[in-house]
């Protein structure tokens, strides 16, 4: 029984009154006193035992059961209906009913609500008069719908509940309070279901269950009327339903009548909304709510065109008509009409959802989705009302396409949908239309499935138009064929290789074609669209001369084709309104005078007349940047024909001038590099410092996070060359040391400097601003989804001029996809938001370039030397500690060739060894590995001898650490730290730390004078150094003995084994995922916890994205991309027990585009890495031992970590007394040092 004391009490106070009453039933008060003890039991047992609040809710309905007894007057209701005139009203035509007097069941059901008000006040007791307030009643209904649901699994408790629920709802019918008596309906439905002879079984009371039963048997209810009440209550309804309906119609009629009387309309809405809540849950009421839908779905329809402000009433009529075709109870017919109405109203809805400028792209997710219901309704007789609403879809479709990251699917849809429509449409306007839209389509990407069909499809549209010229008339057919006229000249120009030269030669005269079909039809209105066509042309018989002369025609038919591609551009000038096409029109003329400058035929006079003739015109379209760089190479041609300076000052201030002032940065390096080159032919040097800056400055751009990883590394190795080194050795040539520097920083590094804007910490903005923060956070979340780019992009050079048919035609396949501008787009977003960062309170912007002073800041510790390999001139630029002098400039005798030289035999000889990834035994690699021949040793030698004599020796003795008179330290711990920078050919397969005379003895190495570290950059340091150090080591150690199986390093477990040992024995934490256990998804989710990670596997170098390049676990790769996207915000050092983890890239010496570079952007402040790859043998023994080191030494491990590994790789050596140079100078370690 109960544990709830004062429930208990207040339950068995209940008992008590209730025995009381059955002693003397004439005390209402003892059950009125009996129903207030059980309701609060009851309410204060819901939260204790489950069984107390079943046994207090049974009584309770239990005793209300009891009062209802006492205010039972459901058969006197049944008397009053069954000889009422409701009933008698409702079963006859609604015709027979005048219409000039007052609705019969309205004037009845008042007669009925004053005969239960007389009967409950005159004919029950006085004393009863508390049982039958509302409050009393609520309480009955809530008790007997409590006491239901906990007498689950009896039947015949249930039947008990259910009839005490229809006779109380049945006593107080309300036709306000629909809801009530749909519940009383259903009620007496479950009751008259339930079989009388169901047994009671409750549950358990123990000693009261006798009191239960004689409680619930003192009342009865005559549940065989039950069907009787039913029937009477649904004709009532029903009836009702009819009137609203009719008062529906007749405030419909009015409002129609007079369209200002709107709340008339209103009425309407309110009424046919009332009589559709009566039919929510009457089956038999099926067909009459079917009506009642498609009204409804009609009102809000009207209402939309009288307020038009949201598409809410759209969306709700919408609804009506949807659950209306649900129906099975309408007729065929009227299926039919719903549909109609159900595809007007949704075209309303799409007509108001173009109207709206969001750009989200569930908006069009839901315009595109709308026109697809709206296609499925529309009856396929209906061929030209179903051929424009697929072309709304495909509108739709390709609004999606590009609103939503460039999904092909829904082009392809756009296209497929487009195909239906052109096939049933019988009409020529809509079928141009259609074919014009669908040529657009499939020209859209080259991965289309039918993009090979894009011209066919474009001449099929202008056939339509040539048998109906009259289209001509409207732009929508002019430009389209417009469009394919110039699709065509682009197809032709960019796939000169699919066709022969005589197809194209057809295709372009197709095109001439139409483009005559075009001007003939010109009318004022067109002019500007005229123009285009004239330009267009021009430009076609510009390109058939190119053609003319590669088939190597006659010289004086091409030259024909030449003046006629002249005239026609020349005769758009001459029209009267020719402003919206001048500078097009002087750039094509400019281009023309260009190629018969270098007609064979013409002589020096001729040639120096049309080159004046290009500068004329070049100079009259400069609006269009390309036209600047068309123009400058003219007069750098007339300056080199005539010797004229003002030619060269023009050509260098117009490079100077405009450079940057565009959103083109292949077009500004383009420029800048052409500056160079003119400033140090023509001794210029006031102006070369100045032109270098902007070459690093547009290659900084060329590199911006707006471009995909690919497109990025990709323009960096066509353009990077060695600008940085060439600029740095121009600041040294006039005693510009610090600005050599400062050259150096900003034409280095560009890729990953500008990856810089993907890691910004929004958590300090947060502080300041939280929206800004957070529109941040969605814009880098977004930016990242972005990482290939689409063929099309990658075959195409980013450093090109732009030609001119480029600047005014369709752009080209493959230029740009929807991806890659939504990816420009979602940066420039960004860098609004940045740009409002950047102007809070103490924010510190880590894209910015890092200044003199915080670089210098970066040596403080030890000096970091800059190995400036130029093709002028080569120095190594020692940034230090001392106030004194800044830098320390060290000429280095040697020379780019030399040093390149070097850098080949040094990849030869790795090569040679089969070492381009992790080897030693044949059997025991960490990589695929080449077969080897004799180890080069000698080679070897050379290379790092002529390494100490011409970089290496002359740079410590500039320090003054070259002292091979004094003896050497017995512990390296005394050796001073240095730091390398090594740029160009210098940056690739050449090391440093190991330069020496192998042939003589230690003093002639750098091993025995410094501790070598290195760096990717200056500010790279200085982003490390102030970074928090990690005091207390916890290191995750990845161990892969056999990932891919087909690759094995057994002495992996060695290496594991004995870095655990060291370790434990340290007291530091480790955590260790071997194996199976080594899993992508687990590394990336403990890399932040740990401070330092070692990762013993294979090594992938992505050759095509810097950012794919990975570490391969038990599962698939880690790639730098995940890596660097992961906020690690204290990992102090990262081991790469893997191969070429530090390798240059030769195509791009400048950028440190390796594992150990990505990872020190990511966060590390340290990195151990290989330049090639080493034995698995080696590797295991290295790490063994700088681990031992390590955790010997005091202070953060990435402090130390050069100098445990100088001793790691003396103990390699010491234990191999023979050991080849090859084997451990590919060790190296990255970051910051003592």
């Amino acid at each position: 029984m109960p544990t709830n004391t004062e429930a208990e009490n207040l339950f068995n106070a209940g008992i008590s009154s209730l025995k009381s009453y059955f002693n003397d039933s004439s005390r209402e008060d003892l059950l009125i006193d009996a129903v207030g003890c059980f309701d609060q039991a009851s309410f204060l047992s819901k939260a204790g035992p489950g069984d107390q609040d079943v046994v207090f809710s049974l009584f309770h309905a239990a005793s209300c059961f009891l009062c209802l007894s006492l205010i039972q007057y459901d058969s006197s209701i049944d008397d009053y209906l069954s000889t009422s005139p409701v009933v008698a009203a409702v079963a006859k035509p609604s015709d027979v009913a005048d219409s000039t007097s007052e609705p019969p069941t309205q004037v009845n059901m008042e007669d009925f609500q004053r005969f239960l008000y007389r009967y409950t006040t005159h004919v029950i007791p006085t004393v009863r008069k508390d049982l039958l307030t509302r409050e009393f009643k609520d309480m009955y209904l809530l008790s007997f719908e409590n006491a239901l649901t906990r007498s689950s699994g009896s039947l015949g408790l249930e039947r008990i509940w259910y009839s005490c629920i229809s006779v109380i709802l049945y006593q107080e019918l309300n036709f306000d309070e629909p809801q009530k008596i749909m519940r009383c309906i259903e009620a007496m439905k479950r009751t008259t279901e339930i079989s009388q002879d169901q047994p009671v079984y409750p549950v358990s009371l123990d000693q009261h269950t006798s009191l239960f039963s004689q409680a619930i048997s003192k009342v009865e209810i005559n549940t065989a009327m039950f069907p009787k009440r039913i029937s009477w209550i649904l004709s009532l309804v029903e009836y009702h339903i009819q009137q609203l309906q009719t008062n529906f119609t007749e405030s419909m009629r009015l409002y129609e009548s007079t369209p200002d009387r709107r709340h008339y309309l209103k009425d309407a809405i309110m009424a046919i909304e009332t009589a559709l809540e009566w039919t929510r849950r009457i089956p038999s009421l099926a067909r009459l709510r079917f009506e009642l839908l498609v009204s409804r779905g009609l009102a809000l329809r009207k209402r939309f065109a009288v307020y038009p402000w949201t598409d809410d009433d759209l969306e709700d009529s919408a609804g009506c008509l949807r659950e209306a075709l649900r129906s099975e109870v309408a007729t065929k017919q009227q299926i039919l009409d719903c549909k109609e109405l159900l595809s007007n109203v949704l075209s309303d809805l799409v007509t108001y959802l173009s109207k709206q400028s969001d750009e989200d792209p569930e908006y069009f997710l839901r315009l595109h989705e709308t026109w697809r219901e709206i296609v499925g309704l529309t009856d396929p007789d209906s061929v030209t009302l179903m051929a424009k609403r697929l072309l709304g879809l495909a509108t739709a479709a390709e609004r999606l396409y590009y609103a939503d990251s460039g999904k092909l699917a829904d082009l392809v849809e756009a296209s497929d949908s487009l195909k239906r429509s052109a096939q049933i449409a019988v009409d020529p306007t809509l079928l141009a239309e259609v074919l014009f839209a669908r040529a657009r389509v499939l020209a859209e990407r080259p991965d289309h499935p039918e993009f090979m069909q894009r011209l066919a499809v474009g001449f099929a549209a202008c056939d339509v138009v040539k048998q109906n010229p009259g289209l001509l008339t409207t732009p929508l057919y002019y430009s389209g064929c417009s469009a394919h006229a110039n699709r065509m000249l682009g197809d032709i120009k960019e796939n000169p290789e699919q066709q022969s030269y005589q197809s194209r030669i057809q295709q372009l005269k197709d095109t001439i074609s139409i483009l005559e079909l075009l001007i003939a039809a010109d009318i004022d209105e067109r002019l500007a669209i005229v123009g285009s066509s004239l330009l267009s042309l021009a430009s076609a018989y510009k390109l058939l001369y190119h053609m003319q002369m590669r088939l190597e025609e006659r010289l004086d038919r091409c030259i024909s084709t030449l003046n006629t591609s002249l005239d026609t551009a020349k005769s758009v000038l001459k029209s009267e309104r020719r402003s919206h096409q001048t500078q097009l029109c002087h750039e094509l003329i400019a281009s023309i005078y260009d190629e018969m400058t270098h007609l064979p035929s013409q002589d020096a006079a001729s040639r120096s007349s049309y080159n004046d003739l290009v500068i004329e015109h070049y100079r009259l379209a400069t609006s269009y940047i390309g036209n600047y760089i068309k123009l400058t190479n003219a007069l750098e041609e007339r300056f080199v024909l005539h010797g004229r300076r003002e030619d060269l000052d023009e050509c260098v201030s117009r490079l100077v001038l405009q450079n940057g002032g565009h959103n083109n940065p292949k077009n500004e390096f383009y420029m800048s590099s052409r500056l160079v080159r003119l400033c140090r032919e023509n001794n210029l040097h006031d102006k070369l410092i100045p032109a270098y800056k902007l070459v690093l400055g547009a290659l900084r751009r060329m590199s911006n996070i707006s471009y995909t990883s690919i497109t990025r590394y990709k323009t960096l190795s066509n353009a990077s060359a060695s600008y940085a080194c060439d600029s740095a050795a121009s600041a040294l040539a006039n005693n510009e040391a610090a600005i050599a520097v400062e050259l150096l920083e900003q034409g280095r590094g560009c890729f990953f400097a500008e990856q810089l804007t993907i890691q910004t910490n929004t958590g300090y903005i947060r502080t300041l601003d939280p929206a800004l923060a957070r529109l941040i956070d969605i814009k880098l979340a977004e930016i990242q989804k972005f990482t290939k780019d689409s063929a099309g992009v990658l075959h195409r050079s980013l450093i090109d001029p732009i030609p001119f048919e480029e600047s005014y035609q369709l752009r080209v396949q493959g230029d740009e996809t929807p991806s890659s501008t939504q990816l420009s787009l979602a940066v420039n977003d960004l860098e609004r938001y940045l740009e409002k960062v950047r102007r809070l309170p103490g924010y510190r912007d880590p894209t910015e370039p890092k200044s003199f002073a915080t670089l210098k800041s970066a040596a403080a510790h030890c000096p970091i030397v800059y190995v400036n390999i130029s093709q002028f001139r080569c120095d190594a630029l020692v940034l230090h500690g001392s106030p004194e002098s800044p830098v320390i400039v060290v000429p280095l005798p040697t020379s780019w060739s030399a040093v390149s030289a070097l850098s080949l035999t040094m990849q030869k000889v790795i090569r040679s060894q089969g070492r381009e990834v992790r080897d030693c035994e044949p059997v025991l690699t960490r990589h695929f590995v080449r077969s080897g021949t004799s180890t080069p040793e000698q080679q070897t030698r050379s290379v790092l001898k002529q390494l100490w004599s011409t970089i290496v020796q002359p740079v410590l003795a500039a320090l003054g650490f070259y002292k091979p008179n004094a003896p050497e330290p017995a512990d390296p711990a005394g050796l001073p730290h240095i730091c390398w920078c090594p740029t160009g050919p210098a940056a690739t397969f050449l090391p440093l730390h190991a330069a020496g005379d192998y042939s003589v003895g230690p003093e002639h190495r750098a091993t025995s004078y410094v501790v070598s570290s290195y760096t990717p950059s200056a500010t790279s340091l200085a982003r490390a150094l102030e970074r928090e150090a990690s005091l207390n080591p916890s290191l995750l150690l990845i161990s892969q003995p056999s990932s891919p199986p087909n690759m094995p390093l057994p002495h992996v477990n060695e290496e594991r084994d004995a870095i655990v040992a060291s370790m434990t024995q340290a007291g530091g934490r480790i955590t260790v995922l071997h194996d199976e256990a080594g899993r992508v998804a687990d590394v990336m989710e403990l890399l932040p916890a740990c401070s330092i990670l070692h990762l013993a596997c294979h090594g992938k170098q992505d050759k095509d994205d810097p950012l794919e390049s990975a570490v391969l676990l038990h599962d698939g790769e880690l790639k730098l991309r995940e890596i660097i996207s992961t906020k690690l915000l204290s990992t102090e050092l990262v081991y790469l027990s893997a191969c070429q983890t530090a390798a240059g890239d030769t195509n791009t010496p400048e950028e440190s585009l390796n594992l150990a570079a990505g990872f020190l952007f990511a966060g590390y402040r340290g990195a151990v890495a290989t330049m090639w790859s080493i034995g698995d043998k080696d590797g295991a023994y290295v790490a063994k031992s700088f681990y031992e080191h390590l955790l010997r030494l005091d202070g953060p491990p990435a402090t130390n970590a050069a100098l445990a590994l100088h001793c790691a790789i003396q103990d390699l050596i010491g234990a191999n007394p023979d050991i080849s140079l090859i084997r451990w100078i590919p060790f190296m370690y990255f970051g910051v040092t003592r």
